[in-house]
């Protein structure tokens, strides 16, 4: 298994997780063209990718999910709070076709509401939801 960061920080979060042929990108916070040249730098076509996994809500790890996501039909797990979160970037041309289970295919979104044990081929992840107290 192979990670590597495409950068970290509050101007963007993005790392990739690879497994054999798979390619997981955890958070995409930079924009699509930002997202794009650092997928270059580390010799990644865009088109390799399989899914993205959207940790939070936050546009540091949002940004460029959606459009990133559209433009190449990769499928975006996330948890339920972070899609109602994020409802305005979705809205703002992410073709979205939802799906309300673990299964998601490329144009898809797939919401969890519990805890969940899904597979992107070769990585199998656990989704688990935690509270915040303020």
């Amino acid at each position: 298994m192979e990670f590597c960061s495409l950068g970290s920080g509050s101007s963007g979060n993005s790392f990739i997780v690879k497994k054999n042929k798979t390619v997981l990108m955890v958070d995409c916070g930079f924009g699509l063209k930002e997202t794009i040249d650092r997928l270059e730098k580390y010799q990644i076509n865009p088109s390799e990718i399989n899914a993205i996994l959207l940790t939070h809500e936050h546009e540091d790890h949002i940004k460029g999910a959606f459009s990133l996501a559209n433009k190449f039909q990769i499928p975006i797990y996330l948890s339920h709070g972070t899609y109602l979160m994020s409802h305005k970037k979705i809205n703002d041309g992410y073709i979205m076709n939802f799906k309300n289970s673990i299964k998601a295919f490329k144009g898809e979104i797939s919401p969890f509401f519990h805890f969940k044990i899904f597979f992107v081929p070769s990585i199998t992840l656990l989704y688990f939801p935690f509270l915040r107290y303020t």
